[in-house]
């Protein structure tokens, strides 16, 4: 395990950025952004979504 974080309520997405480093969460109390590399978590409240640029799966 890289690092750990308890969420009281209910995670909607979770998704990995472009840069493979990054985690972006959405749950029910707002945003974080989670970078593995540096360890550290940055939140924002939940009507300020932040700009995450997502990977995209590829079509076979």
């Amino acid at each position: 395990m890289i690092m750990e974080k308890t969420y009281g309520g209910g995670i909607y997405e979770a998704a990995f950025g472009t840069q493979s480093n990054l985690v972006f969460i959405s749950g029910r109390f707002g945003f974080d952004i989670i970078d593995t590399k540096k360890m550290k978590i940055k939140s924002f409240d939940p009507v300020s979504e932040p700009p995450f640029s997502r990977q995209r799966c590829k079509n076979g």
